[in-house]
């Protein structure tokens, strides 16, 4: 498994690309510039097939469309977001109109996800975890020591739960969860730096002690 990281949009979101044995990309998270996306795919010889998102929020979903536009990909999403990516009051696209650098566009779903899916890719298996919190959807995907976590979890910090779907008392119920992962991950977050588990267990004041 190989991972590559870009920075994008006016809130500066990561995503993620994934490459498997097989000459295939999978996306999580594009946040924006997805045609900018599927060229950086195609100039290493790769094809996108398909599209995970951790939850609904513009900043993750803003470049779902184009890349859509251009790839025969399937996009993934957890069943309690899908009313974020063609709402832009829920997806807060709305609220943050004026920092966003163009009109957001709205995405469609493929596949539906619930917690404890799997999602094969190649020689590579995406663990589906549901952590509501942020959002009413929003997941995080594990696989082979990394966990891709979304707004879930930061560095030492979480994410946000005053927005549409955010719930203080589900987000620490998923922290609880996420507590008891055994041993230790990467995890690629959703903005900013990414981090471990272990150091997460260790020193994010949100985790239960």
């Amino acid at each position: 498994m190989k991972i590559k990281q870009y920075v994008l949009g006016s809130v500066q979101t990561n995503c993620f690309v994934v490459y498997n044995d097989q000459n295939q990309a999978a996306i999580i998270d594009p946040g924006a510039n997805g045609a900018q996306i599927v060229e950086a795919v195609q100039k290493d010889g790769k094809e996108i097939t398909m599209v995970l998102l951790t939850h609904g929020h513009f900043d993750h979903i803003g470049g779902v469309h184009e890349i859509q536009e251009k790839t025969n990909c399937k996009v993934y999403i957890h069943e309690q977001d899908q009313e974020l990516l063609q709402d832009p009051s829920k997806n807060l696209s709305k609220l943050f109109q004026q920092v966003i650098s163009k009109n957001f566009t709205s995405a469609e779903a493929d596949v539906l996800l619930k917690d404890g899916d799997t999602i094969p890719f190649g020689e590579i298996t995406f663990h589906v975890m549901h952590t509501p919190g942020h959002s009413r959807g929003s997941c995080m995907y594990l696989t082979d020591g990394v966990i891709f976590s979304g707004d879930t979890i930061f560095k030492r910090e979480i994410g946000r739960n005053d927005t549409y779907g955010g719930d203080p008392v589900a987000q620490q119920k998923s922290l609880q969860r996420i507590a008891a992962i055994p041993g230790d991950s990467i995890i690629c977050t959703g903005h900013g730096e990414n981090t471990t588990l272990e150091e997460e267990k260790k020193y994010n004041p949100y985790f239960p002690r």
